[in-house]
């Protein structure tokens, strides 16, 4: 079904058109109004994402919980790990505290809020529906 992948490459591109009209958006001139048109019509985006991660991952695939876990493990978690340690050399905390926030507190970096969402998503499945006991 092309339906899906066409959705993600819209979202994709409407992620990328909100990101070009921020600059133009903060300042006030001649572009301020385009720019407003563009950021408010491309922040269906995110929504769209959320949609077709549930869509995937609840989809009516029949797997164990061995294989949704290693299969995310690998996607998810471990670039997680090297982006928290990537943020903690930029930004100079010691190991204890990196791991704090960005373990416990949730709190590293802002930029990050996505990857907390997605993973609280994949822990959340309703397991009758989706894993093959």
């Amino acid at each position: 079904m092309p339906g899906p992948d066409i959705l993600r490459c819209v979202a994709a591109i409407l992620v990328i058109a909100i990101h070009a009209s921020a600059w133009p958006f903060s300042q006030y001139n001649g572009g301020w109004k385009a720019s407003l048109i563009i950021d408010s019509f491309s922040r269906c985006a995110v929504p769209l994402f959320f949609m077709l991660t549930g869509y995937f991952l609840l989809c009516g695939k029949q797997e164990t919980l061995s294989q949704f876990i290693s299969k995310r493990f690998l996607r998810i978690f471990l670039p997680f790990v090297m982006l928290v340690f990537i943020y903690g050399c930029f930004k100079d905390y010691t190991i204890t505290e990196l791991i704090r926030r960005a373990f416990v507190q949730g709190d590293l970096d802002f930029h990050l809020w996505y990857i907390y969402t997605i993973i609280g998503i994949y822990i959340y499945p309703n397991c009758k529906s989706t894993f093959s006991m």
